[in-house]
């Protein structure tokens, strides 16, 4: 504001002087802090523009390296997805083995596509084929009866002579 807008709004000339020193005041402390900011964001600026170069002193290939570092994590991460998608579909096909089967299946010709492996039940099938034993079958197990409660050998006597008197009783002698 100017001296002639503050007398506008009925301020003496001593007072105009004092809201103009306050106002002074404050723009020179204002001043002051962007000052002490525009030092500490040159420093701030030198600071890095020194550790870029150490940076690239050290190691002036270092970003070629921290793509190498980022294509591996990602070859692996897709790798071990690869081989949990690989047991889950070999068990889901009846696999007993998991470990086994996997052993007969050519890896370089099967590719990850969808949350599925491509190629993948042509070369089970070619397993289950020649390895039969590896996969669970169809056909159910045969009962196997269990005790059928017969002499255990121990009191073959007594039983042989309650076996001879119902004889007898039962023809009467």
């Amino acid at each position: 504001m100017t001296t002639d807008e503050l007398k506008g709004f009925g301020l003496t000339d001593e007072q105009c002087q004092q809201v103009e020193n306050l106002h002074n005041g404050e723009i020179s402390s204002l001043q002051g802090q962007i000052g002490e900011k525009d030092t500490m964001i040159s420093g701030l600026n030198g600071q890095l523009s020194e550790a870029n170069k150490k940076l690239e002193g050290y190691d002036p290939e270092w970003k070629a390296k921290a793509a190498q570092a980022q294509t591996d994590a990602e070859a692996k991460v897709n790798e071990y997805r690869f081989n949990a998608i690989l047991e889950k579909e070999i068990k889901e096909f009846g696999a007993i083995d998991n470990v086994s089967v996997m052993a007969h299946l050519d890896k370089d010709k099967l590719k990850l596509a969808d949350d599925k492996i491509l190629g993948l039940k042509e070369q089970l099938g070619e397993v289950k084929k020649g390895f039969a034993h590896l996969f669970k079958t169809d056909s159910t197990l045969p009962y196997v009866a269990g005790h059928t409660g017969g002499s255990d050998g121990k009191n073959v006597g007594n039983k042989n002579e309650q076996a001879n008197a119902a004889f007898r009783a039962a023809f009467g002698k």
